[in-house]
C-alpha cells in the first residue's frame, strides 16, 4: 500500500467524530463566509502536520504536551465564552466579535491539534514513511474530513436558529476546553 493512503486512511478514520470535526460543524454553522473559514481550518492543519512530520519522533519526545494542552482548554474556553457573549446576536459574520472565519477556523485547529492523537499519529508515520507522502495523504483526508464538517455545519443552520446554534457552540467549546484541561492536570507530565 502507497505510504500517501496508509496517511490518510490512519489519519482520516482518527479524525472523524473527533473534537476537533466537531468544532469546525459548529463554527460554520455560525459565519457566512465558510469557504473562508475552510482555508484557515486547512492552514492550520497543514503548519501542525508540517511540523510533526518536519519533526517526527524528536517532536514527540521534546515538547510537553502538558502545556500544549493546558494552553488549548483555555483558548476554547475563551471561544466559547466570546461565543455565547455574542449569542443574541444576529448577525452570523460577527459570532466571534469581529473575528473572521479565516482567524476563528486557524486558531482553533492550531490549539486542537497540537499534540493531538492526528499530529502524533502523522509524527509517527513520517518516522517509517516518506515524510512527503504522508504530508500528502494526512492533507487528503483532513481536507476531505473538514469539507465535510463545514457542509455539515452549513446544513445546520439552516434549519436551527442561530440564537440556538451559538448557546450551542458555546457549551461545546467550554466543554471541549475543560477536557484538554482536565487531561492536561490528570495526564501532565
Amino acid at each position: 500500500m502507497p505510504d500517501w493512503l496508509i496517511a490518510f486512511i490512519s489519519v482520516g478514520l482518527a479524525e472523524l467524530g473527533d473534537k476537533t470535526q466537531l468544532s469546525i460543524v459548529v463554527l460554520a454553522s455560525c459565519v457566512r463566509m465558510r469557504a473562508l473559514l475552510l482555508l484557515g481550518v486547512l492552514s492550520a492543519f497543514a503548519i501542525v502536520d508540517g511540523i510533526a512530520v518536519l519533526a517526527g519522533s524528536w517532536l514527540v519526545s521534546t515538547i510537553s504536551w502538558n502545556f500544549v494542552r493546558l494552553l488549548a482548554g483555555v483558548m476554547f474556553i475563551v471561544f466559547g465564552i466570546l461565543t455565547f457573549s455574542t449569542a443574541g446576536d444576529e448577525d452570523h459574520v460577527r459570532a466571534f466579535k469581529g473575528v473572521n472565519p479565516f482567524v476563528a477556523g486557524f486558531i482553533t485547529i492550531l490549539m486542537a491539534e497540537f499534540g493531538d492523537k492526528t499530529q502524533l499519529a502523522v509524527g509517527m508515520l513520517s518516522t517509517k514513511f516518506h515524510p512527503f507522502n504522508v504530508f500528502v495523504g494526512a492533507m487528503a483526508a483532513l481536507t476531505l474530513v473538514s469539507a465535510l464538517a463545514v457542509l455539515l455545519g452549513s446544513q445546520l443552520a439552516k434549519f436551527v436558529h442561530v440564537r440556538k446554534l451559538r448557546l450551542a457552540a458555546a457549551v461545546v467549546f467550554v466543554l471541549i476546553g475543560m477536557s484538554f484541561l482536565l487531561e492536561g492536570l490528570l495526564f501532565g507530565r
